[in-house]
């Protein structure tokens, strides 16, 4: 049961990780799939919110969190660890795709 929560855990840092590394793009423009459709449009970073906000072209502003990054996103966005960290970092990115 530790190991599961841990995995789980481990598996939240990866999707925020993605967020984060979202949030240094801010005013460049990207595609994320949410809920199986492509979405474009400008990211919008407010430090004073958790949550990353995506302006679409000709519409609003949706917040996305971290939970809502699609698989593909978080293995594109999510930087990819160095050195001793690879190791766990492939372990994460292993338990996000059998979690999916």
């Amino acid at each position: 049961m530790k190991g599961e929560k841990a995995d789980l855990a481990a598996v939240r840092e990866l999707r925020q990780r993605a967020l984060d590394a979202l949030r240094a793009k801010s005013g460049t423009v990207v595609t994320l799939t949410m809920r199986g459709a492509k979405m474009t449009g400008t990211v919008k970073s407010d430090p004073k919110q958790a949550d990353l906000a995506l302006a679409l072209r000709n519409g609003p502003e949706m917040p996305i969190k971290a939970e809502q990054l699609d698989l593909q996103d978080v293995a594109e966005h999510a930087p990819v660890e160095t050195a001793e960290a690879k190791a766990e970092d492939l372990r994460r990115r292993g338990i996000l795709i059998l979690a999916a």
